[in-house]
C-alpha cells in the first residue's frame, strides 16, 4: 500500500490520547508506543513541517494499512487535513473523533472492533468504501462525506456485525449497504443520496421520529421504497413498519426516489391551521382537514369580536362555508376574490351533520300517512297496542311510546285469521338523485313457524316489487314479544334514483300467538 500523508499544524499529547489541534509543530513529541516525531528532521517528513507520512509515523499496530490500533484515542480538529493513499482504518479497541478536519482517503474508511465518530465540521472524501465492520460502531453526527463506492455496514454473522449511528450531516455515495446482521440507526438531520437500488439493504433499520433528513436512491421508482421499508423489517421508534405505519409517518417523492418522514411542521389533523396566500388578484386558502368534518372560512374587517362569531367569508360569488373534508390531510381552495383593503380570516371546524332522514315517523300524533292493503284476513291498524297471550304481551309502543302500527293490535288473546295476507306501506319516498340509503325500524313480533314477514321495496305507482325480501324476519322467541331495533339495512341499488315505497307484508296460517306490530 502506498504511503499516505498527514498534514497537521500542531501535535499535543494528553495522557494516552493523541490530539491534533491548531498552531505550529515545535520540538520532539512523544507520539505513543515509543514512536517519536521530530519537528521536521525525520526523512519521512519530506523536509517540511506539517507533512507526515501516515503509515511510517503513525503505524501503531500497523497491519495491512489498518494503522490505528491499541489503546490511544485519536482526536483531530483545528482545520487539520489528513491525506492517505491507503486506508483510514481501526482495529482492536481504538477510537478516533474527527471534528473540524478533512480526511482524503485513497482506499477505505473502516472500523473493526473499534469506534469512529465524525462530528459537525468534518469532511471526508473516500475513494472506495466507508463502512462499519466486525463488532464496531461508526457515529456520523455531522459534516459532509463523499463516498465513491459503498456507505453502510458489513455484518454477515450474528457475532460479527457493525452498527452505523447516523444523526446528522450529508452523505453522497455510489451505493448503500447493510448486511443481514448489520444495524443502521437514522435520526436528526441525517441526509443520504446515491445511486443503485435497495438490493444490498438487508439488515436492521431503526428510524427515530425526530429524523428530519431524507434518503435518495436514484434507481428507485413507484412503491420501491414502501416495499423496502415494510418488507425488510424496518422499525419506526421501535415499532415494526407495516403499511399503516408507513402511510401515517413516511412519504416518498412523486418520482419514487426519496424517502423521508412526514414533516412534523404540518400539524396533526386535530390542530387547525389556515394559511393564506395572495395569488394575483385572488386568495388561496390552505388548511389541514379531518375526515368526517366540515369547515367554514370566516372573516371580519377587525378583531373587535371573537372569530367564532364571524360570518363565513363571501367574496360576492361564493360563500366559503360547509366545506367538506377531502380526507387528504391538507386541503386547498383557490380563486377566492379579495374584498376590502383589510380583512382577517379564521377557520371553524364542525362535525358533518348526519343527513336529514327521507322519512322519519314515530306514529305518536298520527298514522304517518302509512296505508295498508289486505288480500285476505286480519288487517293492519294504527293505535295503542293491547295484545296478550302465550306469545307475550305488548301493551305499549317502542321505547314506552303510546302508538304503533300492527296486526291483532287491540284484541287480547285474539289470533290472526288463517287466510291473512296483508301489507303495510309507507308514503312515497323520493330517492331521485340519492346515491345511497338505509332503512331502520323497530318491531315486536309474535308469529308461528309457518307464518312469514317480508319487507319489500315497490314502485310508487304500479306497486311492482323492485327489491323483494330485503330483510329476513323470524320469531326467535315464541314466549315473549320485546320491541327490537332492526337495521340499518342498505337499500339495494336497484331501488335508488326513483320514487319508491316500502312495505311490510304478513302472511299467516293463524294461531294462538299471532300478532305483528311495528
Amino acid at each position: 500500500m502506498a504511503a499516505g500523508l498527514l498534514v497537521v499544524t500542531t501535535l499535543n499529547i494528553q495522557a494516552q490520547d493523541i490530539e491534533f489541534l491548531g498552531g505550529e509543530t515545535e520540538g520532539e513529541q512523544n507520539l505513543a508506543n515509543d514512536q517519536n516525531w521530530d519537528g521536521g528532521s525525520q526523512p519521512n517528513m519530506m523536509g517540511e513541517v506539517g507533512l507526515i507520512n501516515v503509515n511510517a509515523i503513525l503505524n501503531i499496530g500497523n497491519t495491512l494499512g489498518q494503522w490505528i490500533a491499541g489503546e490511544p484515542d485519536l482526536i483531530i480538529g483545528g482545520g487539520a487535513t489528513i491525506t492517505t493513499s491507503g486506508d483510514w482504518g481501526h482495529t482492536v479497541a481504538a477510537s478516533s473523533t474527527i471534528n473540524d478536519a478533512t480526511l482524503i482517503v485513497g482506499d477505505d474508511i473502516f472500523s473493526n472492533d473499534s469506534e469512529m465518530t465524525f462530528n459537525e465540521g468534518s469532511t471526508t472524501t473516500v475513494n472506495d468504501d466507508f463502512e462499519a465492520n466486525g463488532l464496531s460502531i461508526i457515529n456520523v453526527t455531522g459534516g459532509t462525506h463523499t463516498v465513491n463506492d459503498s456507505f453502510g455496514v458489513q455484518g454477515n454473522s450474528a457475532t460479527q456485525f457493525g452498527t452505523l449511528n447516523f444523526s446528522g450531516g450529508d452523505v453522497t455515495a455510489e451505493r448503500f449497504r447493510n448486511d443481514a446482521f448489520g444495524i443502521i440507526n437514522l435520526s436528526g438531520t441525517a441526509t443520504l443520496s446515491g445511486n443503485d437500488d435497495t438490493s444490498r439493504l438487508l439488515g436492521s433499520f431503526n428510524i427515530s421520529d425526530d429524523w428530519s433528513g431524507s434518503w435518495t436512491i436514484s434507481g428507485l421508482t413507484g412503491t420501491d421504497w414502501e416495499t423496502e421499508v415494510t418488507d425488510e423489517g424496518w422499525t419506526f421508534d421501535g415499532v415494526a413498519v407495516d403499511a399503516t405505519v408507513f402511510a401515517e409517518n413516511f412519504q416518498v417523492t412523486n418520482d419514487g426516489t426519496t424517502l423521508s418522514l412526514i414533516s412534523p411542521n404540518i400539524p396533526p389533523p386535530s390542530t387547525l391551521m389556515l394559511c393564506i396566500a395572495q395569488v394575483g388578484d385572488t386568495l388561496e386558502f390552505e388548511f389541514n382537514s379531518l375526515s368526517g368534518m366540515q369547515y367554514d372560512i370566516v372573516s371580519d374587517i377587525d378583531l373587535s369580536t371573537a372569530p367564532d362569531t364571524w360570518l363565513p367569508y363571501n367574496d360576492g360569488v361564493t360563500t366559503f362555508e360547509n366545506i367538506i373534508s377531502t380526507g387528504t390531510g391538507i386541503q386547498t381552495i383557490s380563486g377566492a376574490l379579495l374584498v376590502g383593503p383589510t380583512r382577517f380570516f379564521a377557520l371553524i371546524e364542525n362535525e358533518i351533520p348526519p343527513p336529514l332522514p327521507l322519512l322519519e315517523e314515530d306514529f305518536e300524533s298520527s298514522d304517518g300517512g302509512f296505508t295498508f292493503v289486505s288480500a285476505a284476513g286480519t288487517d293492519w291498524a294504527h293505535g295503542n297496542p293491547d295484545s296478550s297471550g302465550p306469545g307475550g304481551d305488548v301493551n305499549e309502543g317502542n321505547g314506552g311510546s303510546v302508538n304503533c302500527w300492527g296486526t291483532d293490535i287491540g284484541d287480547p288473546g285474539f289470533h290472526l285469521d288463517p287466510t291473512t295476507n296483508s301489507c303495510l306501506r309507507t308514503p312515497v319516498i323520493d330517492l331521485t338523485g340519492v346515491s345511497g340509503a338505509e332503512l331502520s325500524f323497530a318491531h315486536a313480533i309474535d308469529i308461528e313457524a309457518a307464518d312469514s314477514v317480508t319487507v319489500n321495496i315497490i314502485d310508487d305507482t304500479t306497486d311492482t316489487v323492485i327489491a323483494a325480501d330485503i330483510i329476513s324476519i323470524t320469531d326467535n322467541d315464541i314466549s315473549d314479544s320485546p320491541w327490537e331495533l332492526i337495521g340499518p339495512v342498505t337499500i339495494p341499488a336497484a331501488a335508488l334514483g326513483q320514487p319508491i315505497r316500502i312495505e311490510w307484508c304478513l302472511s299467516g296460517v293463524g294461531g294462538s300467538t299471532d300478532d305483528y306490530l311495528g
